[in-house]
């Protein structure tokens, strides 16, 4: 769906087949075309309206992933999926970035074997294969071709990259996850002098410079320390300096420094049993993946959501859900947003100075009302746009006035505007 900036639609495109359709990421390039990249289940019709082309999963629980390419009238330029083909072989596409010349590339994870390849009968040959779950980065061109597709993939473990950004800079970031699944504790390498100790549950986090030509420049660590069970990275974004914000979830002590220096924070929040749970954080780093700072939200707080930054002195805005009490920031004085139920989710917005100083915190939800993502972004003119899902009464209130909205299913999706941030 396109809307204009009063939110009326301009135009609606959907996909068709059986199983399940999840969007999990969207871009525009310079021209206004639309990139929407996601996930699905059994099978799809990617070209609905302009003839067929069917991609299917194999087994039951399989997951494949598309790419759709849209010009700004909502005609369909080209498609792109993706399947395993064995039984119980599998392609996530987590997320989508645009650079300058209009490429878009496409991070997620994949299993087994896979052509990257398909649909387009000049490249049929792309074909992949990984023995454990391994993470992926696809360069796609204007037209569609596949350029090239990276892959990471370590014996013991699981991988996946979550989250890339492209930088106007003429650089691209990228956040792996490498998980464990099994005992006893095994020692993965990722980088030469960069080791990894995964096991049944744990995840951490590695940040990967890449150039467009899919040359690594550099992967750093977020490592746990001590007895911590996971960092998990969420989104990224960049600003016009090359500067790259990256949020995710952590437990237990993480070292948030990849550099020769040291930044340990030890999480705080815990569930209902006393279990540490874990908590959120947001961060920034140098072109050359220097700490510049860290910032984390202690509570019951789903990962934070960052919107792409597009100037740089822009506020970076972050979103999520929460119960209860949250503290958004490191210091014990922090502000404290509060959801009166404990058992549903609010919706949250906080805006931060590129430095990493809060300059809004705004919260939405209600008693019998529970939110849903919170996803953001934001426009030339500092106008914000958050989507996501809700169910029961919600008011989706502004600065100046009140929107009472009432879901009409079990779950209802939103998308609401807010007035420009102002430090």
């Amino acid at each position: 769906m396109m809307l204009d900036a009063s939110g009326v639609a301009q135009w609606v495109a959907e996909s068709e087949g059986r199983g399940h359709k999840t969007p999990t990421g969207v871009a525009l390039d310079r021209d206004g075309n639309v990139f929407l990249v996601g996930d699905f289940h059994d099978e799809i019709d990617l070209k609905p309206g302009w003839g067929t082309q069917i991609h299917r999963t194999r087994g039951n629980g399989n997951m494949g992933g598309f790419l759709l390419k849209y010009d700004k009238d909502s005609d369909l330029l080209w498609s792109k999926g993706w399947a395993g083909e064995g039984v119980n072989e599998s392609v996530r596409a987590s997320s989508i970035a645009v650079d300058p010349a209009g490429n878009a590339y496409v991070s997620g994870a994949f299993d087994g074997t896979v052509d990257f390849g398909a649909g387009s009968v000049e490249q049929e040959g792309q074909v992949l294969s990984a023995t454990e779950e391994s993470a992926f980065l696809a360069k796609i061109s204007p037209d569609g071709s596949i350029v090239w597709v990276h892959t990471w993939g370590y014996p013991g473990a699981k991988s996946s990259a979550p989250a890339v950004a492209s930088s106007r800079a003429g650089c691209l970031f990228l956040a792996l996850r490498v998980s464990g699944y099994q005992m006893p504790v095994e020692e993965v390498e990722i980088a030469s002098g960069v080791r990894f100790r995964v096991y049944s549950f744990s995840s951490d986090t590695a940040l990967v410079k890449l150039d467009t030509n899919g040359n690594v420049q550099w992967i750093k660590p977020l490592q746990r320390v001590g007895g911590g069970r996971f960092v998990t990275p969420g989104s990224l974004a960049t600003n016009d300096q090359g500067v790259f914000f990256l949020s995710g979830d952590f437990n237990g002590s993480v070292d948030f420094d990849p550099g020769p220096g040291s930044e340990v924070i030890q999480s705080v929040a815990s569930d209902s049993t006393g279990f540490p749970d874990g908590d959120s954080f947001v961060t920034a780093f140098d072109p050359s993946g220097e700490l510049l700072w860290v910032q984390t939200w202690v509570g019951d707080v789903t990962r934070a959501e960052i919107a792409p930054v597009i100037g740089t002195s822009q506020p970076l805005v972050i979103t999520g859900t929460f119960r209860g009490d949250v503290r958004l920031g490191s210091d014990p004085v922090s502000p404290t947003i509060s959801g009166k139920d404990d058992q549903d989710y609010y919706l949250y917005m906080a805006a931060c100075s590129p430095e990493g100083q809060l300059i809004d915190v705004r919260s939405w939800g209600g008693p019998d009302a529970s939110l849903i993502g919170g996803y953001p972004c934001i426009d030339q003119n500092g106008i914000i746009y958050i989507a996501g899902g809700f169910e029961g009464s919600v008011d989706f209130y502004t600065q100046t006035e009140s929107n009472v909205q009432t879901c009409q299913g079990q779950t209802d999706a939103f998308l609401f505007r807010l007035p420009l941030v102002k430090p």
